[in-house]
């Protein structure tokens, strides 16, 4: 069996996101199972589709989910110690609900599917 280097995140955005003509960078955060249980996660990416995505939808307290893989970078600082970080190396990303907006699309539950955006088909309305 190969080894899985593969991450999948639902979190907030801590900040608007940082984009540049290369990359963009982000962070988010986390919540546990636990109150006051928080971690948070540097990301960035890679892929201008994404970047566009970032610069033009996410804001600041946005839920979004990230998928991708995890970086160790390690390095020597100025006082000659030696320190390291992990980042997310974001693949894919998708948006849910903006802060203001109290439903999320992982909590709404529906028997509709939507095939056309004005059109709702019921699981109760197909013949088979």
């Amino acid at each position: 069996m190969e080894d899985l280097n593969r991450i999948i995140l639902l979190g907030r955005l801590t900040d608007n996101p940082t984009i540049t003509d290369k990359y963009g960078k982000f962070s988010i955060a986390v919540n546990g199972y636990k109150k006051d249980d928080v971690s948070f996660f540097n990301c960035v990416s890679w892929m201008g589709p994404l970047n566009n995505i970032l610069s033009q939808y996410c804001h600041k307290g946005d839920r979004i989910a990230v998928s991708g893989k995890l970086k160790q970078n390690s390095w020597t600082n100025k006082e000659g110690k030696k320190v390291s970080d992990v980042q997310i190396i974001v693949s894919e990303i998708q948006l849910l609900s903006p802060k203001k907006d109290s439903v999320s699309t992982t909590t709404v539950k529906s028997n509709a599917s939507p095939i056309f955006e004005n059109e709702l088909i019921y699981d109760n309305e197909i013949p088979f």
